[in-house]
Formats: C-alpha cells, structure tokens, sequence
C-alpha cells in the first residue's frame, strides 16, 4: 500500500466519500421522517397552559410543573424493561450451545471470554441502548471495536535520601525524603462495542436493512 497519495487521488477518495454519504443521506431520508415523528411521540412536554402560567410567575417563585408523558412512551419503556429482562438479566448474557459434537469445555471457555469483555468491557450498556433504539427507531446500531487501556497510579511514600549513590546520613542516621511516583498499569485489553444513532448512519443504499449485520 502505498505511503504517500498524489493530490490526484486523494481528491478521488473525498469525493467517493462524498458520494457514498450523499446516497445513504438520500436513502436514509425516506425513513427520517418516520424517525422524527416517532421521537415528537415519546417526548414529554408542558402542556401550553401551564406553560403560560410559568411565565407570569416571577423567577424566584419556585412553584410546581405539569409535565405530560406520553401514553406511547410509557408503553415503549414497559416493553423495554420487558426485553431488558429478558436479554439482559441472564449471567453470562451470551451464551453458547456446542454443534457437531463440540466439547463442552470449549463451550464453557468461550462463554468465559465473552463474558469478561462484556463485564470489563462495559457492554451491557451500549446494548441497553440498543433495544431502546430498537423500540425507538425499528432498527438499532452497535459496533465493535478493540480497546487497549493505560491508566496511570500515583504511589506516595517515604525512601531513603541518595546522594552519589550512597544514603545521607546525619548523625549515623539514614535520612528519609519523601517521593512521587507515578505508575503506569495496563488496563483492559479487548472488544468493546458503542452505540449509533440511526439516523447517523452511513448505509449502503444497495442493501437493504434486512440484511444488515
């Protein structure tokens, strides 16, 4: 692969990329609306007269305020506990069955994989807002990506003061100084997944969401 792109080619990919957004926007927008419009149906609101009633009060008056919850988004989040419940609450949350005569303790160590990226790799959450999205929208988003983190300790204490590679003595007594020390410790290495709006995808007009994975 080469290194280094000519101008040449660099403008041909901007302007594939423009293209293959250009295409999914186009195609994405048929849906839009009906993605709006489900959002304005689960939003809670102020109804008007209340509304007015806030704006003559004076600021400092702290008083009470009416808001309304649709009737739609309270069955959408009955149905999300429901599915969340169900997909959500089992240990481990994947779970796998062998085929083909495969031993189940190669069964067991794959679930034990899994299982650890999803526990130290926060997975349960971006797959909470998944089926939330799903309800939502009719269609969900979750990518994988690999993670590599490096966090940093800071250690206090106390050590014996050097100087030209001996202790410093006073009086026949090693002198202490104390120190800083920051540590760096690897973190958790593996797969994590993040979550994506619908509507800011970037599809490929030419298949269709039924097919998408």
């Amino acid at each position: 692969m080469k290194k280094n792109l000519t101008v040449e080619e660099q403008r041909k990919i901007v302007d594939l990329v423009c293209e293959a957004v250009k295409k999914s926007d186009s195609k994405l927008g048929e849906r839009a609306r009906a993605w709006e419009q489900a959002e304005k149906m689960n939003q809670m609101f102020i109804p008007k007269a209340e509304a007015e009633r806030r704006a003559k009060e004076d600021a400092e008056n702290m008083s009470f305020t009416k808001i309304t919850i649709p009737y739609s988004y309270a069955m959408m989040l009955a149905q999300h506990t429901y599915l969340a419940s169900i997909f959500l609450s089992r240990n481990p949350i994947f779970q796998y069955q062998g085929r083909n005569g495969t031993a189940q303790q190669s069964v067991l160590e794959m679930e034990s994989v899994i299982d650890y990226q999803v526990e130290n790799g926060g997975m349960a959450v971006p797959l909470y807002i998944a089926l939330y999205d799903l309800l939502m929208y009719g269609v969900c988003a979750c990518f994988t990506t690999w993670e590599d983190k490096t966090s940093y300790l800071t250690a206090y204490g106390t050590r014996t003061k050097m100087a030209n590679g001996l202790p410093v003595l006073t009086n026949g007594v090693e002198e202490e100084e104390e120190f800083e020390e920051v540590q760096q410790v690897r973190g958790y290495r593996g797969s994590t997944v993040f979550n994506c709006k619908p509507k800011d995808l970037i599809i490929d007009p030419s298949v269709s969401f039924l097919l998408r994975k």
